[in-house]
Order: structure tokens, then sequence, then C-alpha cells
């Protein structure tokens, strides 16, 4: 492992386009490197086959070092070996991987989906979607929304990004809750393109689920309406932590409804190589 580190600190880092983003310009010490999860996210991407060079080429595909906001780099920062528990650089790593989400949902619509990518919020604060594309005369405003997980086990961790933070929930247990978290989230892109005045037709909410959640809880039964667990509703108010004023924002429509407003709902998993494997398209 500490040739491997050196290696990383002398050939990898100095040429990779994350890690100019993520690390500051002072090498790390091989024996800094004291636990898994507090490991800097470059260097994990790097020991993991494949993963540090897709990172690298959206980040250079989408040209993120020039153009990238202030907000969006600094989100992409990696603070784990300051962190003074395993769960608050899990955290931290969980908060870059969500950002580059974003890059890895444009590089596919651009590459597999043949769509222009006209702006990102990554390039622009008033962008008014995460990703503006255009697919033949068609014009396309997507949300991204990431859930991820947390690796002890086959647990849920719910993060939500509302106004560029992070807020991590408790496991919910039922597979029901499960999915009314995910619509959860389809009901965050709704209230984001319903901001921006973006009309129904040119709407996408594009859901990404880290791959390894289990199989049971994942779609096409995620769409079916009698999975749904509206008791549900309440306790996954209650472990989100959500205001007043949130919960009558979320309950004061049906999922049928927010699911209509959304208009192209895509599903995919995140896969090991951080690719996007389409599930469900809607």
């Amino acid at each position: 492992m500490k040739e491997m580190i050196k290696k990383f600190e002398k050939e990898i880092r100095p040429t990779s386009h994350l890690c100019k983003l993520s690390l500051n310009n002072k090498s790390i010490p091989w024996d800094r490197y004291d636990s898994s999860s507090r490991y800097p996210f470059a260097f994990v991407a790097y020991y993991f086959p494949n993963k540090l060079a897709k990172i690298d080429s959206v980040l250079n595909k989408f040209d993120i070092e020039k153009k990238g906001t202030k907000d969006f780099k600094n989100r992409l920062k990696d603070k784990s070996l300051s962190r003074n528990t395993n769960e608050e650089g899990l955290s931290q790593s969980n908060a870059i991987l969500s950002t580059l989400i974003e890059l890895f949902v444009a590089d596919y619509l651009n590459g597999v989906k043949y769509e222009e990518i006209v702006d990102l919020s990554a390039w622009n604060v008033d962008c008014l979607s995460d990703i503006h594309s255009r697919g033949g005369k068609k014009e396309y405003y997507t949300e991204v929304k990431y859930l991820g997980e947390i690796p002890e086990e086959y647990e849920l961790i719910c993060n939500i990004i509302r106004k560029r933070r992070m807020f991590d929930a408790n496991h919910i247990g039922t597979i029901g809750a499960f999915y009314n978290y995910v619509n959860l989230r389809i009901a965050d892109a709704v209230f984001q393109f319903e901001k921006g005045n973006i009309p129904c037709e040119n709407r996408r909410a594009f859901i990404v689920i880290k791959e390894s959640l289990p199989m049971e809880c994942i779609v096409p039964s995620l769409l079916k309406k009698e999975n749904w667990d509206n008791l549900s509703w309440e306790a996954l108010a209650d472990s989100l932590n959500l205001s007043d004023k949130d919960r009558k924002k979320y309950m004061s429509d049906s999922i049928e409804s927010y699911h209509k407003r959304a208009g192209e709902l895509m599903i995919s998993f995140l896969g090991s190589s951080y690719d996007l494997i389409i599930v469900a398209n809607k």
C-alpha cells in the first residue's frame, strides 16, 4: 500500500483533473492514510480500476477547471483527512460523488442520447436546471438526484441536496419507505422545474441509484403504485427532520401528480466504473 500511495502522489496526482480540483497543493505523507474511509476520494477512485479515469474524463470534457463555478469546485474539495471519524470521511466522499453525478449524467446524455449540452449548473449558477441540453429541435431541462449508500451493510442512505447542502437521513427500513424517498426526490425535481417555469414537455427527472443497493428495492416495481407505502410518508418526514413548511409542501399533492409534473423520468444504477445503467425511462 505504501508504494501505491507514493506512486499516486508522484505520478497520478500531478496530472489528474480531480486531484487538482479536490486536493490542496501539499503532498500527503503515506502514513496519513490511516483508515480506508478517510482516504482522499481521489485516491480511492485511483485504487479501484477505471474510476479515476472516468472522473478525469468528464472533468476534462466539460472543462471544469476553467469553466466550473466557484461553488461547484468548492463542493469537489476533499477534507476527508481532517475529519475526526470514519463517518465524517464517508460523508465527505459521498458529497463529492453526488457533485460529480451531474457530470456523469451530462456525459451520458451527450454521448449516448446524442444531445447537445447547452448549459450546466456546474458552469452557470443561473442555469434553470442541473443540465440544459438539446436533442434535435427539443430542449431538455434535467434535474439529477442521487441516492448513495453506506458500506457497512446494504443500508440505505438518504442524501438530500437542498441549497447546495447535504443532509443525511438514517436508514429507512421498509421497501415502501424507500419507494417514497425516491418519489420525494422526484418531487424535489418538480419544485425546481416549477421555480424556473419550465414547461412540462421540456422536463426530465434523472434519478441515479448506487448499484449495490438491495435489488428488491429497485425498479420496475418502483414505479408501480401498489408498491408505494402511503403510511410511511409521515415516518419518512420524521426521519428526514423535515420542517412543518416542507411537510406541507411535499404532502400537498399526490405521488401520481409529481410523476406527471416531472416530465420524462429516467432511473439508472451507478455502475462500478461510474457508468450509468438505465433501468427505467418513463
